[in-house]
C-alpha cells in the first residue's frame, strides 16, 4: 500500500522528517509512525466499499447451507425420516391410470434423485391417509449413512432437507452511495454468490434433473440484493441489524 495513498501531504512529510532527523536518536520512531500512517490509509469498517460489504455478507451466510429439500412445496409434508410419500390412485375421481402415474412421478422424483445420489433408500409401503383414517399406498424413504451425514441437523428430527454446500461471495456488482433513510445511513448492494464445499452427490445426473435451481447455482452462481445499514461498529445487513 503506497504511504501517500489517501493521505494528506503532511503524513508523507512526517515520515520523511522522521527518517532524516530522528533515525539515529530514536530508531523505533520510523516503524511506529509508518505503521500509524499505513493503518490510517487502510480505512475503517464504516467505509462504503466492496471489501467491507463482502465481509459483512460472508458473516451473514457463514452458517447457512445450500439446502436440498425433496419435500419443498408439498401440501402434506413428512416429518423427518423415514418419510412417506402418498401415491396417487387411479380412482376415476381425481386421476385415471395415466394421470396417477404422471402424478406419482412428480411426487417421488425429488426423493428418487436422492436415492440415486446415495442419500436415501426407497421401498413400497403404506401410510396413514392424511385426509382420513385408512392406510394408503406410499413410497417410504429412509436415510442411508451418507444421508445421515448430509442431513441439515440444525432443524432437528423433523428435517427432510440436506446440506449441499455453503455460499461464498463471488462479487459485489454495485452499491448505492450511502444515504439517509428514516434516521439510518443505508446503502443498497447487489452481489453474486457461488456454492462452495459442494459434495460429490450433487453431481448425480438425477439430481441435475430434479433440482435445476441447485445445478444452476453450482455452475453459475446467483445474484442477490440487500440493504446495508451503518451501525456504530460498521455495516450490517438490514436483517441482522436488530439482532446484533
Amino acid at each position: 500500500m503506497p504511504l501517500n495513498s489517501g493521505l494528506p501531504s503532511w503524513g508523507v512529510v512526517l515520515i520523511k522528517y522522521s527518517h532524516r532527523e530522528n533515525n539515529m536518536r530514536n530508531p523505533k520512531a520510523i516503524p511506529v509512525v509508518a505503521l500509524t500512517v499505513m493503518l490510517a490509509a487502510c480505512g475503517s469498517k464504516k467505509d462504503a466499499n466492496e471489501s467491507n460489504f463482502s465481509a459483512v455478507i460472508e458473516r451473514h451466510w457463514e452458517q447457512a447451507c445450500v439446502v436440498v429439500d425433496p419435500n419443498a412445496g408439498s401440501l402434506t409434508p413428512p416429518h423427518g425420516y423415514p418419510a412417506a410419500v402418498v401415491l396417487a390412485q387411479a380412482d376415476g375421481l381425481w386421476f385415471n391410470k395415466a394421470g396417477a402415474e404422471t402424478e406419482n412421478v412428480r411426487r417421488t422424483a425429488p426423493f428418487n434423485a436422492l436415492v440415486a445420489a446415495g442419500l436415501l433408500t426407497g421401498v413400497d409401503g403404506t401410510t396413514k391417509n392424511p385426509y382420513g383414517n385408512n392406510m394408503v399406498p406410499a413410497k417410504i424413504y429412509s436415510l442411508t449413512d451418507a444421508g445421515k451425514a448430509a442431513l441439515d441437523s440444525r432443524k432437528g428430527k423433523t428435517a427432510t432437507d440436506f446440506c449441499a454446500g455453503h455460499l461464498k461471495v463471488d462479487s459485489i456488482v454495485r452499491y448505492t452511495p450511502p444515504s439517509d433513510s428514516f434516521g439510518h445511513t443505508v446503502s443498497d448492494v447487489v452481489y453474486t454468490m457461488k456454492a462452495v464445499d459442494v459434495p460429490a452427490w450433487v453431481g448425480a445426473s438425477e439430481m441435475k434433473t430434479a433440482y435445476p435451481g441447485l445445478t444452476n447455482l453450482v455452475a453459475n452462481g446467483q445474484k442477490f440484493q440487500t440493504t446495508m445499514v451503518l451501525a456504530s461498529d460498521g455495516w450490517l445487513m438490514s436483517e441482522d441489524f436488530a439482532r446484533q
